[in-house]
């Protein structure tokens, strides 16, 4: 989750508890103060009946007067019969509506030409309710409003505050070691990520100077190791030409050329592994996997005929690759070569090709150490005759710059590479 989405997702969280809390809290205020204007008010209703009662003469001016005022009501009480004030709620159905309605009630006695009357003085709460429903719909929708305004603006002033944090990102996904080593990034105002700014780019500095040495460094070495190389290979030459050499002579000179020739393969590898990794295949072109798999197998149709190798190839489409024609070459040659060379005499290859994928399938033994370690340099537990351990790290290597993808599985006693367009 990016940072601005959990700072929004926090503001958000409080203002929803914010408005849960406070609507409900707000309602019932503003209910309890209307309650006690009420109160108030039929308390007052009360004095004013205590005056206006005191000009009525007898009982039938006073059921005149109860006619004309709905919301009061007498009864007579045994003389004497006197009971404090008391204001509580009460439904009453409404005629009209046929509805239940609320109503705050005030409970009293009244003394009237010296006759005792149990009192009722009621008000209307209906109004009321819908006054503070309002008025809590208002205060509701204004504290969305203003917590959906305050979010909006936060977010979006956070995003123009953070917009040079996502730059130096950007250039961070974009940059390739050895290239374009400046960001470029300008001032942003910002202090803090100015000073990023500034560290990165150092840090960048640092990495390219010592990519730049490691480089020179592998590349020249590669170059010093060809030479003596080279003389070792004519001096072994001469021996062999020379007079008198016994078989047992001439069997260490043999195993002197193989662990040349070895080192020779070692070399060239570990070179084409760092030109690799320094990017230094920019070339591309259209290439046919077809063509290439072909072709690459007439170079191993001798090592194929020795070893009665069975090859079955099963091509649907002649998928074509964007990228350097000498590493995508280089790739397939590792990996048919890898099937020649470790599949028993008389097994079987089987080359499956088509728009996603290519299948190279080989019968043999289970390997002899763990799949993890197969892509990896020098992995094995120890080299093989055919190789110096860096064939399938090369492909590794090659399909990553691609942007492809290789794995292996072992199934039904067959070793198998797939690579996926």
């Amino acid at each position: 989750m990016k940072l601005l989405d959990k700072t929004v997702r926090n503001l958000l969280g409080y203002a929803v508890v914010v408005l849960l809390i406070s609507i409900p809290v707000f309602y019932f205020i503003i209910e309890e103060l209307y309650y006690q204007d009420v109160d108030d008010a039929l308390r007052l209703k009360k004095k004013e009946l205590i005056i206006r009662t005191h000009s009525l003469k007898n009982e039938h001016d006073m059921r005149l007067w109860l006619g004309m005022d709905q919301e009061v009501r007498m009864y007579p009480l045994p003389k004497g019969d006197v009971s404090g004030d008391t204001i509580y709620p009460k439904l009453y159905l409404d005629t009209l509506d046929k509805e239940m309605e609320p109503y705050r009630e005030l409970r009293t006695t009244l003394t009237i030409n010296d006759k005792t009357y149990l009192t009722t003085i009621r008000r209307s709460l209906v109004e009321s309710q819908d006054l503070i429903v309002g008025i809590a719909e208002a205060q509701a929708i204004l504290l969305i409003l203003l917590f959906g305004g305050w979010i909006i603006i936060n977010r979006q002033t956070s995003r123009r505050i953070w917009l040079p944090f996502e730059r130096i990102i950007e250039w961070l996904k974009d940059y390739e070691m050895g290239k374009n080593p400046q960001s470029g990034i300008p001032s942003s105002g910002i202090s803090e990520f100015d000073t990023l700014n500034e560290v990165v780019n150092d840090l960048i500095q640092k990495n390219h100077g010592i990519f730049t040495q490691q480089k020179n460094f592998i590349e020249n070495a590669s170059h010093e190791m060809q030479t003596p190389v080279a003389i070792l290979q004519s001096k072994l030459d001469l021996l062999v030409v020379s007079e008198g050499l016994t078989a047992e002579q001439a069997r260490y000179i043999q195993s002197q050329y193989e662990a040349i020739e070895r080192l020779n393969h070692l070399n060239k590898s570990l070179l084409l592994l760092s030109q690799i990794e320094n990017h230094q295949f920019e070339e591309t072109s259209s290439v046919s996997v077809e063509n290439l798999t072909n072709k690459i197998l007439g170079h191993l149709e001798e090592a194929i005929h020795d070893k009665q190798i069975s090859v079955n190839t099963v091509i649907t489409v002649d998928k074509i690759l964007q990228g350097n024609p000498m590493l995508i070459e280089i790739c397939l040659s590792n990996l048919l070569s890898n099937a020649v060379n470790h599949t028993p005499e008389k097994g079987t290859i089987e080359i499956i090709l088509d728009e996603n994928i290519l299948r190279i399938r080989n019968s043999g033994q289970p390997l002899g150490f763990s799949e993890k370690v197969l892509f990896t340099r020098f992995g094995k537990d120890k080299a093989s005759k055919h190789g110096v351990g860096l064939g399938l790290a090369i492909v590794r290597q090659i399909t990553d710059l691609m942007k492809l993808s290789v794995d292996y599985t072992y199934i039904a006693d067959n070793h198998q590479f797939t690579i996926r367009f």
